[in-house]
């Protein structure tokens, strides 16, 4: 999906979809050394998730189930990890959601979004759709995949 920003807003973008990346990359992490039963992650995905079963069968350890878990998340959409930690009580885990969750809030003060940016940037944030986005006209094209 591509969608446009303004210029002016480009690294601020950048920075948090680095903060992104550095919350998933953290989050596999905690969650791998808590070690939490294979089983119980695979049986809770598949009953929340039904489609991915067929998937989750063939997972073999829980770093590749992770890699699953880390297709349904999004830029304001960390659900299923943080269901996972809270289900697993994973202390450092819930921590570091909660900061990416200040840090996203924050996010979302500054830079203005609407509906137009696609269900997947926007994945369970139906609270931002309203808000509008300046400035398009002068607008970069950044691709979200």
């Amino acid at each position: 999906m591509k969608i446009k920003i303004p210029v002016t807003e480009e690294a601020t973008f950048d920075t948090m979809f680095l903060k992104f990346g550095i919350t998933v990359k953290n989050l596999k992490g905690f969650i791998l050394r808590d070690d939490p039963p294979l089983d119980d992650i695979k049986s809770i995905l598949g009953l929340s998730y039904r489609a991915l079963k067929p998937r989750l069968t063939q997972c073999t350890s829980t770093y590749q189930v992770l890699e699953i878990i880390e297709e349904k998340c999004s830029l304001l959409n960390l659900s299923c990890m943080k269901a996972i930690a809270e289900h697993f009580k994973i202390q450092e885990a819930q921590e570091c959601i909660k900061k990416y969750e200040d840090d996203l809030s924050d996010f979302c003060d500054t830079i203005r979004l609407t509906s137009c940016m696609g269900k997947r940037l926007l994945q369970h944030s139906s609270s931002l759709s309203h808000m509008p986005l300046n400035g398009l006209h002068t607008a970069k094209t950044i691709h979200l995949n």
